[in-house]
């Protein structure tokens, strides 16, 4: 028979709601404030992702369910559109733990009770979680993963899980040992050579162009919001302006090749991001630069 329990309730919503507030506030707010282009850009590609990032894990949060039967147990968001099915057969056992979930946060929303995504466990090694509290949780072990729920009704949880599995003592799961070969992964590789390379095209076209005398003498170094240049400099100062930005770039994506090979020692899949973030950057780089080359050269 398949019962349905609710997640707890966290009380930290009213939080989550008021970020989401504050965010879409402070978007308004400095979007009218910051009389740049570049910047204005920029704060409003960022407020618009935190906005994005609150509002899908409050959804996910305040839908969270779980399901148990026979056949195993499935996490259940957004009203049923998302799912996790964890088959009987891969569960290794349980525990049930009584103490707030403790070590690296690798990818996910955490605030407090509301614990969602993935960490690496200090005694568990990689979990997966879906917690709406910092207690009474269950951790459902599987061969590559833990799965922590936090559902509503402890006991009547308890004794369905019992019917399909049993608790596991001092179980603990290390991080895979060897050298890690992030440069044989096309996962990272593709994305990495692809910001390596827009990085290089940020900083050598404006050297260019320079160099080849076709930048005209003046040339604006400053735009406001509405894309009007309200600082004007010579063709050398834009070069130099703008391959200040690609530096920049460069710089970032080197912080994020490190991040990535840090999270990659706990879960590869969890540390594709920061790639990705680089290459946003460096792609917003290049639309302004681009932009301003169009339209003065």
């Amino acid at each position: 028979m398949n019962l349905e329990f609710k997640a707890k309730r966290p009380r930290e919503m009213f939080y989550v709601i008021c970020l989401c507030v504050l965010s879409i506030f402070g978007m308004f707010v400095s979007t009218n404030l910051v009389d740049s282009y570049t910047w204005d850009k920029i704060l409003f590609s960022l407020f618009t992702v935190i906005i994005i990032y609150q509002l899908y894990y409050m959804m996910a949060v305040e839908t969270l369910k779980y399901s148990i039967d026979e056949n195993g147990i499935e996490i259940i968001r957004f009203f049923g559109l998302k799912k996790t099915f964890i088959p009987q057969r891969d569960i290794l056992g349980y525990l049930y733990k009584d103490t707030k979930i403790s070590g690296v946060k690798l990818s996910g929303y955490s605030l407090a009770n509301i614990n969602y995504g993935k960490c690496f466990e200090d005694t568990i090694g990689l979990c997966k979680l879906f917690l709406t509290s910092s207690h009474n949780n269950f951790y459902i072990v599987t061969k590559d993963i833990t799965y922590v729920i936090s559902p509503a009704d402890i006991d009547k949880f308890n004794e369905k899980l019992d019917k399909i599995s049993s608790t596991v003592e001092n179980f603990k799961r290390f991080p895979k040992q060897g050298k890690l070969e992030l440069y044989k992964d096309k996962q990272f590789m593709i994305p990495f050579l692809l910001t390596s390379f827009l990085c290089i095209i940020s900083v050598a076209t404006p050297l260019a162009l320079y160099g080849l005398n076709m930048l005209p003498q003046i040339m604006p170094l400053k735009f406001n919001s509405l894309f009007q240049p309200v600082l004007i400099g010579t063709g050398k100062q834009f070069a130099s302006t703008q391959m200040f930005y690609g530096v920049g770039a460069m710089a970032l994506l080197m912080c994020m090749y490190y991040a990535t090979h840090f999270t990659a020692k706990f879960d590869k899949r969890s540390s594709y991001k920061y790639i990705y973030i680089a290459l946003l950057v460096v792609v917003m780089v290049l639309i302004v630069q681009f932009r301003i080359l169009y339209k003065y050269l």
